[in-house]
């Protein structure tokens, strides 16, 4: 249970990139126009499980403003976990180097 509790940390500042990072496509979605198409394009490889979480809350919460909120949530986790795999391989790259 310890070794996945610390393979799971991040640190404050990937913390911080990840909430950015998923915050770009709702947050670009509100304002709309060129920085649409460039949050897009830059969270592309997460929108995918973004856009199907984002319907799931529209269905259950029965409001189309939950759309960017479960976009937000499925790629915050998304990418989270992005780093805590990045950070456990670079663990094991320091203990075996």
């Amino acid at each position: 249970m310890a070794i996945l509790k610390t393979a799971l940390l991040l640190s404050r500042w990937q913390m911080v990139a990840a909430v950015m990072y998923a915050a770009a496509f709702p947050m670009a979605n509100l304002v709309g126009g060129n920085l649409l198409t460039v949050a897009f394009l830059a969270t592309m490889p997460f929108l995918l499980l973004g856009y199907l979480v984002g319907s799931m809350a529209v269905s259950i919460f029965g409001l189309p403003e939950a759309y960017p909120v479960g976009v937000f949530f499925a790629t915050l986790i998304q990418v989270w976990l992005l780093f805590a795999l990045w950070n456990s391989r670079q663990r094991k790259v320091s203990v075996a180097g």
